[in-house]
């Protein structure tokens, strides 16, 4: 059995950052913010770097988050989150895009029977035909999503340890709230309730500390890749990392 202590995950994208020891630092609060408004703001807000991007592109994305004494590269990290973007850096210059180039997207928000945003659920994007794999997204720290899509209809399937996973088919577009209700799982003998706690996002990609989490004796490092948020498993063990492709552990 293959026991896991941690589990990091590099996909598809290394991005470089110039640091100084006079670097200026941003202390920003954001609430159901478009990103494009918020990539407005840092811009104003740092006079490091020149921040590009192309407004209409991201606008679809909102941020909820808190910034506090980060760099500009650290802020834009932090409010990309688990989107699908990426951020490249060019000598004073920051460039900010969609990996995923469609123009249509499901966009809603996951909330617990209390109406409490839910973070990190995943929410996977199925074919109505086979239920294949489209596309999925993390939300964010207010439950939201946004995930783009070029199919029409999709079946959209949100998971989350310690909440009951709930499948709907949607047309593509607004589609308002997504309850989960609660419901402790046992996995192998060990009661789970929550673990987002243990998740950090850092330069290099998600690290998820399994030791000193409920996770940690659930059994192999594919039983843990199988509660992780944007990771989605196969049943023959194939791991796919939403918008990424197949991540390296």
């Amino acid at each position: 059995m293959l026991k896991s202590r941690y589990i990091m995950m590099f996909v598809g994208l290394m991005s470089l950052s110039f640091y100084t020891a006079y670097a200026q630092r941003i202390t920003r609060s954001f609430r159901n913010t478009s990103m494009s408004e918020v990539l407005t703001v840092l811009a104003k807000s740092t006079k490091d770097y020149h921040i590009n991007f192309i407004y209409d592109e991201l606008e679809d994305f909102t941020v909820t988050t808190n910034i506090v004494k980060r760099t500009a590269p650290d802020a834009i990290r932090q409010i990309i989150g688990f989107y699908p973007m990426k951020m490249t850096i060019d000598g004073d210059n920051i460039f900010v895009e969609c990996t995923q180039k469609s123009s249509t997207k499901m966009i809603g928000r996951v909330v617990d029977s209390n109406n409490r945003p839910i973070d990190f659920a995943n929410v996977a994007l199925l074919n109505v035909g086979d239920s294949s794999l489209i596309n999925g997204g993390v939300t964010n720290e207010n439950g939201q999503f946004v995930i783009p899509s070029k199919a029409c209809k999709a079946i959209v399937r949100v998971s989350c340890v310690g909440y009951q996973t709930v499948f709907h088919s949607y047309n593509t577009g607004m589609i308002g709230a997504i309850v989960l209700h609660e419901n402790t799982i046992n996995l192998k003998g060990v009661k789970v309730k929550a673990m987002r706690e243990n998740i950090k996002l850092g330069q290099e990609g998600m690290l998820v500390d399994i030791e000193h989490s409920d996770l940690n004796k659930i059994g192999t490092a594919t039983d843990v890749l199988r509660e992780l948020p944007r990771v989605d498993v196969s049943s023959d063990g194939t791991v796919n990392v939403f918008a990424k492709g197949s991540p390296l552990i």
